[in-house]
Parts: C-alpha cells; structure tokens; sequence
C-alpha cells in the first residue's frame, strides 16, 4: 500500500492500528516523509514515524542527492530517497505538468515492492524492505547501504533489488524457538490493542526482551543480508506506551558476523488495573519462536552420477560465483584412488576408472565465493565399476567325512558382503576375506563353489570346484602333473587303515574301475580291472590341459584325486 498522508507531530492511534492490521497481514506500507525541510528538524511525521514494519520514501534530486524539500531534519526515519523533484504528471483540466515532493517519490518505491513480491510471491514484507535498502545506490560521499537521516540507506535501484531474487543468489526462511532473557522493564502503563487473548484496554505490564543467537546456514559461501521477520514470530513488537499486537523480531545491531547473529523480540508479563496477574503474553520467554531471512549465494556442489560403470564419467562444479574480475581455481582429487583424474584444474574433470569400489571426489576451490573465499566440497560414496573378480583358493579338501566344513577365501575385499553358495544354495554372507563353509553333503561328487560381491555398478563373481573324497584305500597318481600317460597304485595302509579295509574286502589295496571325471561332472575316460589291479597305466594323453577328477573303486568306496593334463 502506498500512502502520502504526512503530517509532523500528530500520532494518531486510530492510524497506528490501521498500519499495525497491514503488517499483520503480511502487506507492505509505502508512504511519503514529508516535504517540510527544515521547518520541522525535531518533529516526527506520521505515518513515516510510525515504529512498524514500512519503507518511508524520501525525494532525491537530478543529481541523485535529497531533495531541498524533502524532510531532511534530525530524525532518523527515512528509508530510502527515490526521484520525486521535476517529475512530469498529470494536473488539472486535463494538462500535465512538472511536479514536486515526496508523494511524487513514493510511487516509485511502491512499483518496486510490486515487482519483487510478483516475482516471488513468498516473500514477507520485511523481506521487501530489505532487499530494498539493501539494492540502493549511495548517495554523495556515503558508503552503500549506509544509513544517514537524510537519504536513508540511499537511492532506489529497481535492477539490484530484482536481481537479489535471481541466481546466483538464494533466499532462506528459517525460525528457531526458545531464547533467554535478555532484560526487564520497570512496571510501566501500556495499551495493549489487537493482542490475542487480550481484551483492548490498559494494563500494568513488565516488558521483556528476549534474545537468541543463531548460527547461520553453512550451505552458503557468501551470505549478503540476514534480517528478522515478524511473520513467523510470537514476540511482538515495542511502540512506547502501546502494544498493537504486531509479531516482531529483529537482528540486534552489532551482532550480525559471517558465522553468527543475535535475534530479538519482547513478550510482556501482564497484569490488570485491579491487579490480578494475568501471566506472558502472547507465551513465555523460553518458548518464544524467532523468524528470520538469510539471503546469499550457495555453496558450489558437485554435479555427476552416483555411480559410473564404464570407463569414464564426467563432473562438474556447479553454482559457482565469482567476484567480477576474479577468476576460480579448482584443484580435484580422489580418495581413494580408484580413479585417474585427467583434468585436474578446471570447472569440469573427467575420472578414469582404475578398479572397482567406493570413493570419494573433492574440489577445492579458491575465490569460488568471492575474492580470497577459498572452500572445499565433496561427493561422497562414487561407485565406479564392478568390484573385482575374486580368485577363490580353498583348502580342508581332504579325506574327511562329508559335510565337514571347508575353508576359503577370496583375494580383494570390497564394501560389500560376500555372498558363497555351494550347488546354487546360499551357504555364507561375509564382510570378510575367508569363510567356513559347509561343503557338501556327499563325498565323490563334485561340488561347485561359487562367490559374488556387488556395488551400485553390477555384480562379480567366480566360481571353482571340488569333490570331497570319502574315505577307503589309499592310492598314488604319477606323474601329477602329466602330459597324458598317468600311472595309479595303491599306496602303504596304516596299521588302522589294514585293520579297516582286511574287514571288509578280501582284495584290500585293488581296484576295479577308474573314472576321469572333468570339472563339469562329465565322465571322459573309464576303467575296468575285473580281477582286481594294484597298479595301471592311464593313458589321458587325448584330453585337453586342464584339472580333471580321477574316482578309483575298490568295489566298497570310491576314492577321489585330482591330476592336471599339461601339454
């Protein structure tokens, strides 16, 4: 709302309240200070004066300086000046004409405030004032933004401000509860009007302030303004001996650093004319909830896959900003390194894969926020390729009894489990290198043992076999490894090993057939000896290299050895 009413000493309450249910409502004020100069030096003028949340419009001149009219006298109320000396307007009886004041100002303001809340139709009004004051130009020999009675924060810019919405900046909406009092007022007179839960009249209240000290987003790497919000608070602001029940909370002045800033609001304790306390309103110090704005550029991130499972992928440093003239540096790296950086100093590398895993990606930036802002940021947990093929080694394959648990291991270890089956039946999951294993449940069959491990890129996996002999009459294969011609003969029993075998077969130490087995359980040669042989010639010479399974029978068990055909 923009309004040009401007009159020097009369506080109107009536005003004050209309002014007060605007800014409730999370409207904007744009009004005129006065066109008196100097005539007036002491005098507040209303509405400008008013303590609520408005921009008060002064003139600014063709030389962008106050205008001689404009109220320029000792209290500090102006917002921002905007051209209002020598603009052509429309006048009576249909003419136009050159006119002056800072009702011709106002409008300008209020033009600019329509543009920044249709751009973004979230902001609250006291995002409005600021992004205001905050894109104005400097007035004379004063530093931006610096504030003086006369130009306020200095001339509007309506370019500056809009770009303030636009990448690369940002804008947050934060609130945080709770604080801790700050200071206490002496037991004063005050009206309180349009206070929730409070009838408008009189009262004897303490007037509390309340102050909490909030850390700033880390996710900017430059912040350009900080401000509180009334909407989003509980407090409710001061105005002298009244209280309009207008939520409130400011930055105290002085507090605000690049890591850190101090927020303040004011509850009151209340108490009626015929002294019955009547408690906080409108709540309690501690519970008190404080809204603030934090505009600025983003941290720089970086932008590529999770995951890259070819041979290479790209990424890129995006959102950063630089001061004008000021060129960034980025140095990438990798940890660990699973990946060849190949252009370690630009905006944009592309990552080699070495081998398989996790790592992570870092860019260190200088002037990546601004001059001398120097940052690093990451992306963490990059899959890149399959994990690598585990070899197998497995060892407990002997003579046992079947069932008899089997040790393995694998040679690389990734951040995944270790899935082992035997014969496709999940037996073990592991973290580790080595697992034990139950393998088999038969001896003289060949088992497979296969293992797999995967990450975001795919799965691996190798597989091997075995067959757990049983146990029965010992037996020599030689030369092992051979070139084709193998002998077999039956190797000394142990004194325990006779005992067993003189109990059940008249033949101990024979054998009667002889199968070569390949690892696919396929029979590739077999041998019948009808009276019993203790030793034989194998002629394997026409199998290809490769490890094969020799089962020897002596009529009762069926011993198993492995032999290996080179050529």
């Amino acid at each position: 709302m923009q309004n040009s009413n401007k009159t020097p000493g009369r506080y109107s309450i009536t005003l004050r309240q209309a002014f007060a249910d605007i800014y409730k409502n999370n409207r904007l004020s744009v009004v005129s200070n006065g066109d008196y100069g100097s005539n007036y030096p002491n005098s507040y003028v209303y509405p400008a004066a008013f303590p609520t949340g408005l921009l008060a419009v002064g003139s600014s001149d063709n030389n962008d300086q106050p205008s001689f009219f404009s109220y320029s006298g000792n209290m500090a109320f102006t917002s921002v000046i905007a051209p209002g000396d020598g603009i052509y307007s429309t006048n009576y009886n249909n003419t136009y004409t050159n006119g002056a004041g800072t009702s011709f100002a106002a409008p300008f303001v209020a033009g600019i405030a329509s543009l920044l809340k249709g751009y973004n139709t979230a902001l609250y009004n006291d995002d409005i004032i600021h992004i205001i004051e905050m894109s104005t130009n400097s007035v004379g020999n004063v530093a931006p933004t610096a504030y003086t009675n006369s130009a306020g924060y200095g001339r509007v810019n309506a370019q500056e401000a809009l770009q303030y919405l636009q990448a690369p900046y940002t804008i947050e909406h934060l609130t945080t509860t709770g604080g801790t009092v700050y200071a206490t007022s002496p037991t004063q007179e005050m009206v309180m009007l349009g206070v929730n839960r409070l009838s408008d009249a009189g009262y004897i209240v303490q007037r509390i302030q309340v102050r909490k000290t909030i850390t700033l987003p880390t996710n900017f790497c430059s912040i350009s303004g900080v401000w509180g919000t009334g909407m989003g608070s509980t407090g409710l602001r001061d105005d002298g001996g009244y209280c309009y029940g207008e939520p409130f909370c400011e930055v105290v002045p002085g507090t605000l650093t690049a890591t850190q800033a101090t927020l303040e609001t004011y509850v009151y304790y209340v108490t009626d004319i015929l002294g019955d306390n009547l408690g906080y309103y409108p709540e309690l110090p501690q519970n008190a909830t404080f809204a603030y704005t934090v505009i600025g550029i983003p941290e720089p991130t970086i932008a590529g896959d999770n995951a890259f499972c070819n041979t290479s992928d790209a990424y890129t440093v995006t959102n950063l900003t630089t001061a004008p003239g000021v060129t960034a540096s980025i140095v990438w790296s990798a940890s660990p390194s699973l990946v060849t950086v190949n252009t370690p100093n630009a905006s944009q590398t592309t990552l080699t894969s070495n081998s398989g895993g996790t790592f992570t990606l870092n860019a260190a930036i200088t002037n990546g926020c601004g001059l001398n802002h120097n940052i690093t940021i990451s992306k963490s947990n990059i899959a890149v390729n399959n994990p690598p093929a585990p070899a197998i080694s497995i060892t407990g394959i002997e003579p046992l009894q079947a069932g008899t648990q089997v040790n393995v291991t694998v040679s690389t270890i990734e951040n995944s489990p270790y899935l082992w089956y035997v014969n496709g039946t999940l037996v073990a999951t592991e973290y580790t290198k080595s697992a034990t294993i139950n393998g088999g449940s038969n001896c003289n069959v060949l088992n497979t043992l296969k293992v797999s491990v995967a990450n975001s890129c795919g799965t691996t996996s190798a597989t091997t076999q075995f067959t757990r002999p049983c146990t029965g009459s010992n037996f020599v294969l030689s030369p092992n490894p051979s070139t084709g011609m193998v002998t077999v003969s039956s190797a000394p029993l142990s004194k325990s090993q006779s005992d067993i075998a003189l109990a059940s077969s008249s033949q101990a130490g024979s054998f009667y057939a002889i199968k070569v087995v390949d690892q696919l359980g396929n029979v590739r040669k077999l041998f019948t000896y009808p009276t019993g042989n203790t030793s034989a010639q194998l002629d394997l010479s026409s199998l290809p290299s490769g490890t094969y399974f020799v089962q020897i029978s002596d009529k009762m068990t069926w011993s198993t050895q492995q032999v290996i055909i080179l050529k």
